[in-house]
């Protein structure tokens, strides 16, 4: 009985993040259809504005002296290749 409740709960865990992984791509292309174009337009206008002052460098020293640790553990738990 155990090697079956495994397998069920292996079929299960699989069953959920394929669930997960479909859920997190419907939503990824919900946001794109809705602000996608809005979001390139907002990014190439700061990257653009970041580049004409000279701010990449100041940006990387930050990043290295600050970085963003929860943003990375949370975009390595949500991560869906």
């Amino acid at each position: 009985t155990n090697a079956i409740k495994s397998s069920s709960t292996s079929s299960n865990s699989a069953s959920n993040d394929d669930a997960k992984a479909h859920r997190t791509r419907r939503m990824a292309q919900e946001y794109e259809d809705k602000c996608g174009a809005a979001w390139k337009a907002y990014n190439s206008c700061v990257t653009k504005a970041v580049k004409e002052h000279k701010l990449e460098e100041l940006i990387h020293q930050a990043r290295d002296e600050n970085p963003l640790r929860e943003l990375e553990s949370h975009l390595d738990q949500t991560h869906v290749s």
